[in-house]
């Protein structure tokens, strides 16, 4: 829309990261920004758009997301979840990385408290939980390196 309409926009995801360097306390989740993370884009918005000419600003975004995940260290992003059915009863478990890994998951029930109750799938391959529809817990997803047995990312879901 903005292209066809002679509209100038940038997409501050792809902000290259020495003009917005955000680390993982300036979001509240993968999608949304906390108050000091917003205060900080705020103010590079700011700059971004009234001190530097359009040939400047376009220098300071990448052309899209590979580019700018293969500029980064690697590292991981945390763990996303997404429904393989429409009555929400079977999801699938991904970790988020800017390189390969040979990852397996662990499943298992949590409480309110965060306490184990019961491990559903020891470590494997599988990455898809099938909810428990009687059941009122969370799942604790650990995700680890398949052959050195590191732990990339651990969190907990509800469904």
């Amino acid at each position: 829309y903005a292209e066809d309409n002679g509209i100038e926009y940038y997409d501050f995801n792809l902000c290259k990261n020495d003009i917005l360097p955000l680390a993982n306390e300036d979001f509240l989740d993968i999608h949304h920004l906390s108050g000091k993370g917003a205060e900080e884009y705020s103010k590079v918005f700011v700059d971004v758009m009234k001190n530097k000419d359009k040939k400047e600003r376009e220098s300071l975004f990448y052309d899209n997301v590979e580019e700018k995940l293969s500029d980064l260290p690697q590292q991981t992003f945390g763990i996303v979840y997404e429904s393989l059915d429409e009555e929400y009863k079977k999801y699938e478990v991904r970790l988020v990385s800017n390189y390969s890994i040979e990852e397996e998951y662990r499943i298992a029930l949590v409480d309110a408290e965060g306490n184990e109750i019961e491990v559903i799938q020891e470590f494997s391959k599988n990455n898809i939980i099938e909810r428990i529809e009687e059941m009122e817990y969370s799942y604790k997803v650990t995700i680890r390196d398949k052959n050195s047995h590191i732990v990339y990312e651990e969190g907990n879901i509800d469904l």
